[in-house]
């Protein structure tokens, strides 16, 4: 993947308030001189963005992206990619760029995603001192998107279309969203439904089981999916069933709720929290595991991976996945 500057070229930049940038001044900020590969022509190699609001560490990021999608959803593609604080080339930060489909994403089409991710991190903050009164040295945390506004398109987009037949078009000022890529074994841990799939799904269950019991029986965090490197679980894309349904259309409210706990298997970390006053109905056997393999390239939209599809047992009224999120991905 190309890269659309070089660090001699960057100018330095003042310092101030940051504002949501515009068609007409967005370009000031981001040193836009074309690839290294062909400069006398000014072809434009890559896709980049510029970040919305500020990301790490209170700084602003752009990214840079491939033109090809790593991971197709059947309503989102992933790119791989890279973000750069605007004041340092050296920051570089592996990314995934998500964007939609089939239509131009605005900033109000991602707010219920990072709204989840944003809770999901704050509630794993608190889990974690839960954990370690419980003397588990394990960890859970959430990555951090940020919605970006696109700021330069690849010149040779059309040609990428054409021979691999990738139909996507950006618009000018189209928002999609980065952030951190995850690399390693990507699971799904616990599914939108409360079924654990691997024998690494403890630690998630309760943490699951926590979020209902802090939120004031209000709701519960699931569809934990990530990455698990050495007892610290990384995750993207959750899923929250809340009594008022304010978390997107894959919040199934009270229905999803009771789904959750009737598949649920308590264990020491959380055998003292509340669960909701339903007959739950749930066996006591240990959960069934399901190992789900990695994905390549492109991935059919009735497979049965953690990334894209639906699960095909679910009930008729209930969708695992927002058709409004991001897909999750592998790394």
């Amino acid at each position: 993947m190309d890269v659309c500057c070089e660090a001699g070229n960057r100018p330095l930049l003042r310092n101030k308030a940051f504002t949501l940038p515009t068609s007409q001044d967005k370009h000031k900020d981001k040193d836009l001189s074309t690839t290294s590969i062909m400069p006398r022509f000014h072809v434009r190699i890559d896709n980049s963005t510029l970040s919305t609001a500020p990301w790490k560490r209170g700084q602003d990021y752009w990214a840079s992206f491939e033109l090809y999608p790593e991971w197709t959803g059947a309503t989102h593609y992933g790119f791989r990619g890279v973000a750069f604080h605007r004041m340092d080339y050296w920051s570089e930060t592996p990314v995934v760029v998500k964007t939609f489909r089939n239509k131009d994403g605005r900033a109000d089409d991602w707010a219920p995603y990072m709204k989840r991710c944003d809770m999901g991190q704050k509630l794993a903050t608190e889990y974690n001192k839960h954990l370690q009164a419980q003397h588990c040295s394990s960890k859970v945390c959430f990555v951090q998107p940020i919605d970006a506004v696109m700021d330069s398109r690849s010149d040779i987009m059309v040609i990428t279309r054409l021979l691999m037949r990738f139909n996507k078009k950006f618009s000018e000022d189209e928002v999609v969203l980065f952030e951190d890529l995850l690399e390693g074994d990507f699971k799904t841990f616990i599914t939108s439904r409360g079924v654990a799939t691997c024998e690494q799904s403890q630690i998630l269950d309760a943490f699951a089981h926590f979020t209902f019991s802090v939120s004031d029986e209000q709701f519960v965090v699931c569809n934990l999916q990530g990455v698990e490197e050495n007892g610290k679980y990384t995750l993207s894309n959750p899923v929250i069933h809340s009594r008022d349904g304010e978390y997107g259309e894959s919040d199934k409210r009270d229905v999803g709720i009771i789904d959750f706990f009737k598949n649920h298997i308590c264990t020491s970390l959380c055998k003292h929290f509340p669960r909701p006053d339903i007959e739950c109905h749930v066996m006591a056997t240990a959960p069934v595991y399901r190992f789900d393999t990695a994905v390549n390239k492109e991935i059919d939209a009735d497979e049965t991976t953690p990334m894209l599809a639906d699960d095909i047992n679910q009930a008729p009224q209930y969708i695992p996945y927002d058709p409004c999120a991001p897909p999750p991905y592998s790394g």
